[in-house]
């Protein structure tokens, strides 16, 4: 039988769901049945368990079907649903018409992805504390292009999808990917991927020398008063061969000069043609802008 229902670890997420059953479609959230799945270390508190969540979500405990236990759990799961073929027809219907709106505003794309994360994704920081991967949890292969194409629009760009049968999905990674995750915040949803989505954004470095920021970084710390190699190295935690590297290109692109030497030290200084005043640098592709 076709079923219509929601899964998920955070009842809030749960309280959204059977809110928009009822206000959009008219079911109660004592029509549904519900089902909890915990750790092997919640096992004897599952009695407290159930009846904490029925209390919450409103589902008389006679609704509730048998409790699971299981090994790959680590956070009680709690999965609702009814049965009903046409309903489920009838969500699956309205979905395929809604993709045109949704792809139509990036505002949109932005909401429904942000609802997709809190529902069907994972948010993995490694064990060194860096952020590995975000993936959107989907079987059907159709689906997955559809959410890569959305994603996409975001400017984003996903990995090759993971084909694993059973363990399907849109996989995200990369730094420049991540930051665009954050800059929409579309983790933001569920508490706990939101948390580990800025743990894991930590863990990298502060200062990242990708697709030309580097150089810029450079810039303006020259413009501050930071003028050799070694004081940029201290300043930006990259090792010396990295900064000269970059000084030289900046120097043959004419935007930064030799303003004096002592021995082997070279003192950097900022071209500034334009006169004085508040500088500014902006990349577009690869070339630095030195804007006044």
């Amino acid at each position: 039988a076709k079923v219509f229902g929601f899964a998920n670890t955070e009842i809030e997420l749960h309280r959204h769901f059977l809110k928009f059953s009822e206000g959009c479609l008219g079911i109660s959230s004592d029509e549904f049945n519900a089902r909890i799945s915990v750790p092997p270390k919640l096992k004897e508190n599952m009695k407290n368990i159930k009846k904490h969540v029925s209390e919450e979500l409103k589902i008389p405990l006679d609704e509730f079907w048998k409790s699971q236990v299981l090994e790959q759990r680590n956070k009680i799961h709690v999965d609702i649903k009814i049965c009903s073929r046409i309903l489920s027809l009838t969500i699956n219907n309205l979905f395929t018409k809604l993709q045109s709106i949704i792809e139509s505003d990036v505002s949109f794309v932005a909401s429904f992805l942000k609802g997709l994360i809190a529902t069907e994704g994972n948010v993995h920081v490694r064990r060194c504390g860096r952020l590995g991967e975000i993936m959107i949890a989907i079987h059907d292969r159709q689906t997955r292009v559809w959410i890569r194409k959305l994603f996409q629009i975001l400017g984003i760009d996903p990995s090759k999808d993971k084909e694993i049968p059973g363990d399907e999905g849109v996989l995200i990674h990369g730094f420049s990917n991540f930051k665009i995750v954050q800059e929409w915040d579309l983790c933001c949803l569920h508490p706990s991927k939101d948390k580990s989505l800025k743990i894991g954004m930590k863990g990298f470095k502060e200062i990242q020398f990708r697709k030309g920021e580097g150089q810029i970084i450079i810039l303006k710390n020259i413009l501050h008063g930071l003028r050799t190699s070694s004081e940029l190295s201290r300043k930006l935690d990259k090792c010396q061969g990295t900064i000269n590297f970059h000084l030289r290109n900046l120097h043959k692109s004419g935007l930064i000069h030799i303003l004096e030497t002592n021995g082997k030290r070279k003192f950097w200084c900022v071209n500034k043609k334009r006169g004085g005043g508040n500088f500014e640098f902006k990349k577009e592709g690869n070339l630095i802008f030195l804007l006044n």
